[in-house]
């Protein structure tokens, strides 16, 4: 008895960001699979907008992550690029190996990674006109960022020659993309200030753990994925009502 939903268009902007996570030459079925399982079990399965715990897009990518690895990852489905991917050298090279890796091409894009995760500059010049329209929460991704810096500096700090700059780690892997547009769903995050800003520090400094202490290289859907689930408990720090002690 529910009216039809598909013209909100939340399913393409799901499907556009799941889209963004997956390697330039995925095969056909696998985008098929991947979407099919992310609005179905990702969002449908919860009672459709709004009442999705987890991001959408990330529901799909986590389920084919594990159940095809190899398709999922770009360094195994680009072997015929010249490109590098800088999280790969950096996790089993150390710092040094990414010493001389432009920063000029990171924003440009031209490097290893998820088909529009990569395209660094691009989602930093869309995500900030989107958070200077009100479109996604500021305070989510500053503090994303500033989770990632913070906690990058601090290893960096301790260690640079095996821990890379703050600079590198938002260049590079999914960290734009996932402060700008997989933290900041409406229905997977807090919706008030204090709870937004912590959310998206504690994500930013997940990013960084998961990438020094963890097998996978880029920890950004982990980390989002982590912190919507946190999401309620943040949100439940609130100020008393008027009058209660």
């Amino acid at each position: 008895g529910r009216e039809p939903e598909v013209d909100d268009l939340t399913a393409v902007v799901s499907s556009l960001l799941f889209a963004f996570l997956l390697p330039a030459n995925a095969p056909w079925w696998l985008v098929i699979v991947g979407v099919t399982l992310a609005i179905s079990l990702g969002k449908m399965a919860f009672g459709g907008l709004g009442t999705n715990p987890i991001n959408t897009a990330l529901v799909g990518w986590a389920m084919l992550h594990v159940s095809w690895p190899v398709p999922m990852d770009p360094n195994a489905m680009q072997l015929d690029t010249m490109l590098i991917d800088p999280l790969v050298r950096l996790k089993f090279f150390g710092a040094a190996a990414v010493h001389d890796i432009s920063l000029t091409d990171l924003i440009m894009g031209n490097q290893i990674g998820g088909l529009g995760a990569a395209q660094t500059g691009a989602l930093f010049l869309g995500g900030s006109y989107l958070a200077a329209r009100g479109t996604i929460r500021w305070e989510i991704s500053l503090s994303f960022f500033v989770g990632v810096v913070a906690v990058a500096a601090i290893f960096n700090i301790l260690n640079p020659d095996l821990y890379a700059t703050p600079v590198f780690h938002l260049l590079t892997g999914s960290t734009l993309l996932g402060g700008f547009f997989l933290a900041t769903e409406g229905a997977s995050s807090p919706g008030r200030q204090i709870p937004m800003m912590l959310y998206g520090l504690i994500g930013g400094a997940l990013v960084i753990i998961i990438r020094v202490y963890g097998i996978y290289p880029d920890g950004v859907p982990f980390a989002v994925m982590l912190i919507n689930l946190l999401a309620p408990l943040l949100d439940s720090i609130h100020p008393k009502p008027f009058g209660v002690k």
